[in-house]
């Protein structure tokens, strides 16, 4: 008599991220379905995904609704995964509908809003004596002008929501950013008036000294009574956006005042499911401080398996109620790459003078896992040289355009 087959696995989501849980769980045999925004996708295009390309107008009702669609057609109740904050928030705002359809852990609705709002999770931060810098959300110009006393610059302005500066008016005027630094009063104004008048009222917030090289994320997964699975610190070593986006070039170091500090955040916010603290030193003091919480399973999860933590395996078997052990990082020295962000960021560093062409290809032989390759699944890998093809043609045009 033949084993049961595994239940499947829905993302909803898609990119970078989405394509390494996918890939996880289809090397188990996990039939893995995407649901995304747009025709095309990388994830797409991997041998493990079946992509289900959700309309521009379908809102985060209209989604649900067409998960479960897709889900009552299965044998097995599916394993819900959720690629960014609001597929996130969609899903716990809609707990109770999706629960009879799927099996997932997800955090605590109040947990969510914490941390995809950073008003919120400042104020969080402030009253558990977190070490998170100095922030305001002044929603006037007056109230603004009343606080410059108490400010100490350079600060940094930022979105109230990630999402706020993910849309195509915001993108198409101060491009892909996730935040803006500012060294004195006359440029803040400035700059707040202009975001303002773009999507609202900008969050502000006290700039920490140092490189790139000091964003730190601890990777925590709870089960559903909030005790802790596995954990990893991951060093960022290159951004993109450069100097305050998300990993491109990382590594799994040990950071044991981080993992206190994360594991003791998440304790506080009663948190359950994937979460990722991040954090940069401060260059000066030394210091770690939390800038934000990711509330789901971040890009660079895959780093986990270079130190024997599959990190989407394990979110997988615990959902369905499988027996789980907490998982324990190994030592390796291995690089984790996202090769498509990556040059991007290189092309960045290179304009402001922090990174050579040579020492990038340098730093590239140090790497033990690129996202987008794998030579089981080459489709991806297929999709991103395509891009670049693309790209490149694309900037030609504009380029013969302009002449």
């Amino acid at each position: 008599m033949g084993s049961k087959p595994l239940a499947g696995a829905y993302i909803l989501g898609g990119g970078l991220l989405a394509l390494g849980i996918a890939r996880s769980l289809g090397r188990h045999g996990v039939a893995v379905t995407i649901f995304k925004d747009g025709e095309e996708d990388i994830a797409f295009s991997s041998r493990y995904v079946r992509g289900i390309a959700l309309g521009p107008k379908c809102d985060s009702q209209a989604t649900v609704g067409r998960i479960i669609d897709e889900a009552r057609k299965e044998k097995r109740r599916p394993v819900l995964f959720t690629a960014g904050d609001s597929n996130l928030l969609t899903a716990c705002q809609n707990e109770y509908r999706l629960r009879e359809h799927f099996c997932f852990v997800l955090p605590p609705l109040t947990a969510a809003e914490t941390v995809i709002g950073k008003e919120r999770f400042q104020a969080f931060a402030a009253d558990h004596a977190a070490p998170v810098p100095r922030g305001w959300h002044p929603v006037s110009a007056a109230e603004l002008h009343n606080l410059l006393d108490d400010m100490r610059f350079p600060l940094v302005l930022k979105p109230v929501r990630s999402s706020d500066w993910h849309k195509s008016s915001i993108v198409s005027m101060q491009g892909h950013t996730k935040m803006f630094r500012v060294d004195g009063p006359d440029q803040l104004l400035a700059e707040w008036t202009r975001i303002a008048g773009l999507c609202g009222p900008p969050l502000i917030q006290e700039y920490v000294r140092g490189n790139d090289d000091a964003h730190f994320s601890y990777v925590s997964y709870r089960d559903r009574t909030g005790r802790e699975l596995t954990n990893f610190c991951v060093q960022k070593l290159r951004l993109n956006p450069i100097h305050g986006g998300f990993a491109t070039f990382a590594r799994v170091v040990r950071a044991p005042s981080m993992e206190d500090i994360g594991s003791r955040a998440l304790d506080q916010l009663k948190y359950k499911g994937a979460a990722s603290v991040c954090f940069k030193r401060d260059s000066v003091s030394g210091e770690p401080h939390i800038f934000e919480i990711n509330g789901r399973i971040p890009l660079c999860h895959g780093a986990g398996r270079l130190v024997g933590i599959d990190l989407s395996w394990l979110m997988y078997r615990d959902a369905l109620g499988l027996p789980q052990e907490p998982a324990q990082a190994q030592h390796s020295d291995g690089h984790w790459l996202a090769l498509s962000y990556d040059i991007w960021a290189m092309r960045d560093y290179r304009r402001t003078g922090e990174l050579g062409i040579a020492d990038w290809l340098r730093s590239l032989l140090k790497v033990r896992q690129i996202v987008e390759l794998d030579p089981r699944d080459p489709g991806p890998f297929g999709y991103f040289l395509w891009s670049l093809v693309r790209a490149g043609f694309t900037a030609l045009q504009r380029r013969l355009r302009s002449n």
